[in-house]
Order: C-alpha cells, then structure tokens, then sequence
C-alpha cells in the first residue's frame, strides 16, 4: 500500500530559507493513518496540527498555522532503504506575521528547501 510511505514519523526535517541559506531545525513531524481518507498529524516543534494533508505514496503536502507563522511543505518520498524514507526535492513556503509594541503588523515571506527522513 503506498500510503505507508506517508504515514509515521518524520525526523530531522531541515528548513533552509533561500534568503538565509542557513538550516534550520524543524523537529519531527507525524503523520496519522486516516480511516476517512482524510490525513491527519502534528508539528512537534510548534504543537500545530498539519492541515490540507494529501499525499499519495509518493508525493506529500501539508499545511501547518500558528500565530505567529503558516508553513506549507511539499516533497516527493524517496524509499532509501527497506527501512529508511527521506523527503527528496522537498521545498517549504512561509508566511510570518511579526507585530510590533503597538501591535502594527506586517507578513514576511521566504521559501526554500525541506528535507526529513522516516524509519520504516
């Protein structure tokens, strides 16, 4: 079955901005089995839920939204190893919302690449 590519714990994940070039630790991500054809899981780091979670054995997408930022990752699941996943080609959009003291705001945007790694 292809989705259990999808499905587990996504280690390692590695944001690099393209403004920065310097990686960034994103924590580990879980993806759930779904029983209603509807994916579901978690951001680690931020305790945000994933949204708009799609992915047919090969390729996964998904949302995550705090206040303080949106993150969509998109990658294609490279089978390693019988026991090794890794996100290959993976890239990231982010919209960050940054408030002042008076509590004027503005949204910064950057994107880049996003990697992580599932043992199976």
């Amino acid at each position: 079955m292809p989705h259990v590519h999808c499905i587990g714990e996504w280690r390692n994940s590695i944001l690099t901005p393209r403004t920065t070039g310097q990686p960034e630790d994103d924590g580990r991500i879980t993806v759930d089995a779904h029983t209603t054809g509807t994916f579901t899981g978690r951001h680690h780091n931020t305790g945000a839920s994933l949204t708009n979670v799609t992915c047919d054995g090969v390729t996964l997408t998904f949302t995550r939204i705090t206040t303080s930022e949106t993150v969509t990752y998109s990658g294609r699941i490279r089978i390693e190893s019988p026991t090794l996943d890794r996100i290959e080609n993976g890239t990231f959009w982010r919209v960050r919302n940054i408030f002042d003291l008076a509590g004027r705001g503005e949204m910064l945007a950057d994107n880049g690449d996003w990697t992580a790694e599932k043992v199976t």
